[in-house]
């Protein structure tokens, strides 16, 4: 508040007004303070921005739009009495009202008249966990539509919300819409389930709603919510229409060859995985293990995992576990796999762990397994600034490095692995390491660069540092390096909005405004 008052004091507009002529600063008011106010919980300023400079352009919408997601009402009150109206609050901010669990706010907003399709926020409800507003949003909805036309408007989009409750976590509120479903449903006949297509899902068009498959089984299995994944199969293993442990859509959840039980595996969940293990002894046909569980767990860093799946699954892993738990730096699994497990590793393991900069895994498999690396262990360490693990591979590895590494360095910034590559190796660079660095905007390595190596860089380096807008980048190679901008610089200067680079562009290449007018 007291920055606040001092641009006040100070704005050359109220000092005139004052009499005071010549001081002060012209400040601009209005905009998205009143609405920054209210974001954050300080009313006064809003009351004092009215109070003092009432005749600002503020954003009034905005501002009570933030009072609704804030759930400040007493504010709402007060915008509402300065003649904002409520029609331009977005549908964004009462989905924010509810995702803050603000019931309070929802029902103002109805006593308003304002709160229209109250169900479509059914979903977003159920996935935020607010039981109150969902029971408010159903029964609300109800007795809205008693014309018979409640069943469309509610028991579909409360089947649709069952999955976005449950791979939340919310389990009460999972079985309270599941009951509500089937309670309508049997009413008439059960045309509004969620294993079916609706009229009403074709209509709702919101990530919230979507139906109970696979996905959803997949999804609580990856989040780690067994007593979902319990409810779940409990009430789905036999559904006709659907197979609750197939999901073949976004390889992200589950890939190739994989199952929600390799799934439980990868995120670490043993609990779940015994949970599912129990299932499939017991005769679920559906469930299977493949070497993806050890493999993923090992990866993960997962040791219980890995050594339960030893001990209780016969599916055991590839060479993948430990080139994974090398390259994440999971040492006590690499350890573990070694000793227990035949399968090995490949040249992976050193050279994805040298790439992470894990040297006390380097160093082990140096020492303990045959394997050993690539010149993609350096070229890597290089390229992600390792100095220490560059330095020991030079020291202990005959494998060396390629041109890569201080092509790599150079592009990302490393000048330090750059000086040492250039003072203990031989192997040099391209003209991509002085071209990438210059596009990326490392001046320093561009200098570096030129003062001490003979490669050079690519014409289209001075373009792309222009398009990129780093100017002191452009002055170096303009001046040091004599080198002119093409039509590439003009052209997606102006495409990307940069107008000081392209003013100098232009200034100083005359040829190249009819490329841009």
């Amino acid at each position: 508040m007291a920055i606040l008052k001092f641009f006040y004091e100070n704005d050359s507009r109220f000092l005139e007004a004052r009499g005071e002529i010549g001081r002060g600063h012209p400040t601009e008011w209005g905009g998205l303070s009143m609405s920054a106010a209210v974001l954050s919980h300080r009313s006064d300023i809003a009351w004092w921005l009215h109070r003092h400079v009432p005749d600002a352009d503020y954003n009034w919408g905005s501002a009570l739009g933030s009072a609704l997601m804030m759930g400040d009402i007493i504010v709402a009150e007060w915008l509402e009495e300065q003649g904002v109206h409520l029609p331009e609050v977005t549908s964004g901010a009462v989905r924010s009202v509810v995702a803050r669990g603000r019931l309070d706010v929802l029902q103002w907003l109805e006593e308003q008249g304002q709160l229209h399709s109250a169900i479509r926020l059914l979903g977003k409800a159920a996935e935020r966990g607010h039981m109150d507003i969902v029971q408010w949003v159903i029964n609300h909805t109800m007795e809205s539509h008693a014309d018979g036309q409640h069943r469309i408007r509610v028991v579909g989009p409360a089947a649709l919300s069952i999955h976005a409750a449950a791979t939340n976590g919310h389990l009460e509120i999972v079985k309270y819409l599941r009951e509500f479903v089937v309670e309508q449903s049997e009413e008439e006949p059960p045309v509004l389930f969620p294993v079916e297509r609706t009229e009403n899902h074709e209509r709702i068009r919101s990530p919230a709603f979507e139906q109970v498959t696979g996905k959803t089984m997949a999804l609580a299995v990856k989040k780690g919510f067994l007593d979902v994944v319990k409810w779940l199969y409990e009430e789905y293993c036999d559904a006709p229409n659907m197979d609750i442990f197939e999901y073949e859509e976004g390889l992200d959840l589950l890939s190739e060859g994989t199952s929600v039980m390799d799934t439980a595996a990868k995120y670490g969940h043993l609990d779940l995985l015994k949970y599912l293990h129990e299932l499939e002894t017991a005769g679920e046909t559906r469930l299977f293990f493949t070497k993806n569980a050890m493999d993923k767990a090992a990866g993960n860093g997962h040791l219980s995992i890995v050594q339960w799946l030893h001990n209780n699954r016969s599916e055991g892993c590839s060479t993948a576990a430990m080139d994974e738990a090398a390259a994440h730096g999971h040492l006590e699994v690499v350890k573990w796999l070694h000793h227990y497990r035949a399968e090995g590793c490949t040249q992976t393991a050193m050279d994805k762990a040298a790439m992470y900069g894990h040297l006390n895994v380097v160093e082990w498999l140096h020492a303990n397994r045959s394997e050993g690396c690539t010149t993609r262990a350096m070229d890597e360490a290089a390229m992600t600034g390792h100095l220490d693990m560059v330095k020991w591979l030079h020291a202990n590895r005959s494998e060396g490095c390629t041109q890569y590494a201080m092509d790599e360095a150079a592009v990302h910034g490393c000048l330090h692995v750059v000086k040492w590559l250039h003072s203990n190796r031989t192997e040099g660079c391209t003209v991509r390491a002085m071209s990438e660095a210059a596009e990326n905007g490392h001046l320093n390595v561009v200098q570096w660069l030129y003062a001490n190596r003979s490669e050079g860089c690519t014409s289209e380096a001075v373009d792309y540092a222009a398009v990129f807008n780093y100017f002191e980048v452009v002055l170096f190679l303009h001046y040091q390096c004599h080198m002119d901008c093409s039509e590439i610089a003009a052209l997606e200067t102006q495409e990307n909005d940069h107008p000081e680079m392209l003013a100098w562009v232009l200034e100083h290449y005359p040829a190249l405004r009819d490329a841009v007018e």
